[in-house]
């Protein structure tokens, strides 16, 4: 699919010129026959040239200009100047033929008008043509949405150095009619169309149902209620109604606010670090716990770390890759980034385990908790093993122990 863009609707020529470019070249050609046919019928059957002038015929040559470029341009230009001239009379009612002078001209006019679209045109048909790429994949999405083909899968999230389950992250996923589709493969659709709000409505409301799920089913079984991790995206974190959005999710599923926590990315609040911070400090007056994402792999990651109501690190999955393939020189920089989220009284999670290996040395370095293949795949909640309840902790069981003042409830 080309580039995605977002921007500005286009204006009358240019949505022109993207029904041209995006026209299927046999219904392109049809179009035009079909064009050129109708002025000729109109012009030389109803009236002539003198009557009704042939502007019509600048139709197809822009049509084809916009869609074809210069060489279909001058042949249709000269094609519509000969049926607007030789094939015309100027006045039907007396058989008066048009002067060559007049019908050259115009056909010049043709020509150059639509040799100088097909210049314009190839220069803007590349965004032109990301453009409907993007209103196709938005027509899909919101279809999508409205049918309810968005779903939820959740990943565990262990405790490194016992094993046991200690939450979800929740992951959405897109069943398309073509295939099961990955966040990336619509994700960005979602942000450059401003519907990121809606998606992140439907995770928030699946996840925190099923939570609520999981909390009776562990209190049932004596077992300590796992928490579940939802992504935000930076339309969500920017916008004035993040707060009630959430706990809207909160109010209808009956899910204790200490058994969620969001997560955003660095970037994502940086962009508006004053008005970002103030509303996920919200959220953490309300008890819902806040986890910065992808650590690491921002810019601003130590200058603004102290200044983000955070209270879990989650280690970007690279640090973890590079501790897997070349131990020696990654230990340092993942055993810094431990002490430094050990210092500020903030649990890790590490992305992206895919070996044993990398959970034993994350769990020697003091890294608590921990995600990824090795531990556990991206499942629906009905394709849990039946005995994951079991995997929880007991009341009263040692757990990795972390400054309290910082971490309210379950982390």
């Amino acid at each position: 699919m080309p580039r995605i863009t977002s921007g500005r609707p286009p204006t009358l020529a240019g949505r022109a010129l993207l029904v041209a470019v995006t026209l299927r070249p046999a219904f392109s050609w049809a179009a035009v026959v079909v064009m050129l046919a109708a002025q000729w019928l109109v012009n030389a059957l109803l009236a002539g040239a003198g009557v009704i002038v042939p502007h019509g015929y600048y139709v197809p040559v822009l049509f084809v200009a916009g869609r074809f470029g210069h060489l279909s341009a001058l042949v249709v230009a000269v094609v519509a100047g000969a049926l607007a001239g030789p094939f015309t009379y100027q006045e039907l009612a007396t058989a008066t033929p048009q002067s060559i002078a007049e019908w050259v001209t115009r056909t010049a006019f043709f020509v150059v008008i639509g040799q100088g679209v097909a210049f314009l045109a190839r220069h803007a048909r590349p965004g032109l043509q990301a453009a409907a790429a993007l209103a196709v994949a938005e027509r899909e999405l919101l279809a999508g949405l409205a049918g309810g083909e968005l779903r939820v899968e959740y990943q565990p999230v262990l405790d490194l150095p016992t094993g046991r389950l200690y939450g979800f992250e929740a992951l959405v996923r897109w069943e398309h009619p073509d295939g099961l589709r990955g966040p990336d493969e619509f994700l960005p659709v979602a942000e450059a169309t401003g519907h990121m709000r809606e998606i992140g409505d439907v995770v928030f409301a699946e996840a925190c149902t099923q939570a609520e799920r999981w909390r009776r089913a562990a209190i049932a079984a004596g077992r300590v209620p796992p928490t579940v991790a939802v992504n935000l995206a930076a339309e969500c974190v920017t916008s004035d109604d993040l707060v009630p959005r959430v706990e809207r999710a909160l109010h209808t599923s009956g899910l204790p606010p200490e058994l969620l926590c969001v997560e955003v990315t660095e970037g994502d609040v940086v962009a508006d670090l004053e008005g970002s911070c103030a509303r996920l400090r919200e959220l953490r007056r309300r008890g819902i716990h806040v986890a910065i994402d992808d650590f690491g792999a921002g810019q601003a990651s130590l200058s603004y770390l102290h200044r983000l109501p955070a209270n879990v690190l989650k280690l970007d999955r690279s640090f973890v890759a590079e501790l897997q393939v070349r131990d020696g020189d990654a230990r340092p920089i993942v055993e810094g980034v431990l002490g430094l989220a050990k210092r500020l009284r903030m649990p890790v999670v590490a992305e992206g385990i895919e070996c044993e290996a990398a959970r034993i040395q994350l769990a020697e370095m003091g890294c608590l908790f921990g995600q990824g293949y090795h531990l556990g795949h991206p499942v629906r909640a009905d394709e849990l093993d039946p005995a994951w309840v079991e995997q929880l902790p007991l009341p009263g069981e040692p757990r990795p122990t972390v400054t309290a003042d910082r971490l309210p409830g379950h982390w």
